[in-house]
């Protein structure tokens, strides 16, 4: 593990993403485009369906979200897997996906196991039971980050594709 990487990429607090995202369940499958802008714990992450509508927008940190659909009530609570789980069906570790997405593991869990490119980077690693795969690290900035993550648990498969990275100077 390149220790000096995971000191740079996890002091990137604040930062956004354009990208395709999907999710593949035993019985369902969808994707969409989604632009995800993170500041510490609070976070925005709009999702648009085709043709570029959108689809639901999500709000929160680790101890408040609220989930927005064109035409639904507005979700409010505590637990984002939980109100995910309640309005759209998906089974999606948000909280823990922040870090997944800079090519790093939840500080706050156990890494079950991991392994590691020839450059120190975090190539797969397991949380919760996730098995997430990174690849297509990029400079961006000052920091390499992974362009494609993909997790998977339980038959459900998480897959981000970065498109644009945003970080500030």
């Amino acid at each position: 593990m390149n220790l000096a990487h995971v000191a740079d990429v996890g002091s990137l607090t604040r930062w956004s993403l354009i990208g395709k995202f999907g999710v593949r369940q035993p019985d369902s499958g969808t994707s969409f485009g989604i632009v995800w802008d993170q500041d510490g714990s609070d976070y925005e992450i709009r999702v648009r369906g085709p043709m570029g509508q959108s689809a639901a927008l999500l709000r929160g940190n680790e101890h408040r979200v609220t989930i927005e659909r064109a035409g639904e009530p507005t979700l409010t609570g505590n637990d984002v897997q939980a109100l995910l789980r309640e309005a759209l069906g998906w089974e999606v570790p948000v909280n823990t996906l922040r870090f997944w997405i800079r090519g790093l593991p939840d500080p706050a869990l156990e890494v079950e196991s991991a392994s590691y490119l020839d450059t120190g980077w975090f190539a797969e690693l397991v949380q919760l039971e996730w098995h997430v795969k990174f690849s297509r690290y990029r400079a961006i900035e000052a920091f390499s980050l992974p362009g494609r993550v993909r997790a998977s648990r339980d038959g459900v498969t998480l897959t981000l594709v970065v498109t644009r990275w945003n970080v500030p100077e």
